[in-house]
């Protein structure tokens, strides 16, 4: 179908093989637009040199779990517009994003409220962003994510990074990513860094665009620049890090200290949880928010 919008939904995708890109779901080339919603896509393959071992080109990615799937560019998913609510792990890419990877021209991508761990890439282990040309700006808005325990080669992102072409008009400012909420985790890369930008000549620029009310934890600050408020490098205390579950417990400095969105407003996190806390009325850190227990009383 090369218009209008198709849908893919309540699908188990597993163990396809492509030598080209979208080894589970490929929408290349098409015009229509592709939502994806609460599937399982696990086990793909794509070309050594192409993208989304996964998912190619879906334009809305919702309540999905993908996971165990490869390819050399965006083993997760490679390229896309909006991935939400989704868990994204186990992926391995020969090249770049480990979990995501994005070549988008000049649009903007959003991730968010999505839980992004143990995938493992060259360059930018969970998400890895691109410009696609010399006059492209496209932002990377990753918001209310939990990137936790990517892997990633020297000063390549092992949580997240990104990537763009030396000489000509395309440098670092072509790319712009704004994180917001999230928290970033003992990600791995052979500089022990969570977040940088890695030029394709193997040179490395560290990421200095915003980042707001995210938490990392460990991290070499001294290397990274940061432009915002309300950051933390205190530990954000998941109920079991070694046992793989990264609901927040109290007390953790992940929890109320978010900052309120218009997107917000009737949203879920990803455990089906309103997003916001109904006692503070303010959203976590992260993909999870921990729900207020007991009685709410309102006196009137």
């Amino acid at each position: 179908k090369t218009s209008g919008t198709q849908l893919v939904q309540n699908c188990v995708i597993c163990d396809n093989i492509t030598t080209w890109g979208g080894g589970g779901v490929d929408n290349t080339g098409g015009s229509a637009f592709m939502i994806i919603s609460n599937c399982v896509v696990r086990h793909n393959q794509a070309g050594a040199g192409s993208l989304g071992g996964g998912i190619y080109g879906a334009q809305f990615v919702t309540d999905c779990l993908i996971e165990s799937n490869s390819a050399g560019f965006g083993a997760g998913i490679g390229s896309g517009s909006t991935f939400q609510n989704c868990t994204i792990r186990y992926n391995s890419s020969s090249s770049k994003g480990g979990g995501i990877y994005n070549l988008n021209g000049a649009r903007t991508i959003i991730v968010r409220n999505c839980l992004i761990y143990n995938n493992t890439a060259t360059t930018g282990g969970g998400l890895c962003g691109m410009p696609g040309g010399n006059t492209y700006s496209p932002l990377v808005l990753v918001q209310n994510c939990t990137i936790v325990s990517n892997n990633a080669g020297a000063n390549k992102g092992g949580g997240i990074g990104g990537s763009w072409t030396t000489g000509g008009s395309t440098t670092a400012s072509n790319l712009i990513f704004q994180i917001e909420n999230s928290i970033i985790r003992s990600n791995n890369s052979a500089s022990a860094l969570d977040l940088v930008l890695a030029t394709t000549n193997g040179n490395s620029q560290y990421l200095s665009h915003t980042i707001n009310n995210t938490c990392f934890y460990p991290t070499n600050l001294t290397s990274v620049a940061w432009v915002g408020s309300g950051n933390t490098t205190n530990d954000p205390r998941f109920v079991n890090f070694a046992g793989q579950d990264f609901h927040l417990q109290s007390p953790s400095p992940c929890i109320n200290t978010g900052t309120n969105q218009d997107w917000m407003i009737g949203a879920k996190d990803i455990d089906g949880n309103p997003r916001k806390d109904r006692v503070s009325g303010i959203v976590d850190m992260g993909c999870y928010e921990l729900p207020s227990r007991g009685t709410l009383f309102i006196i009137r």
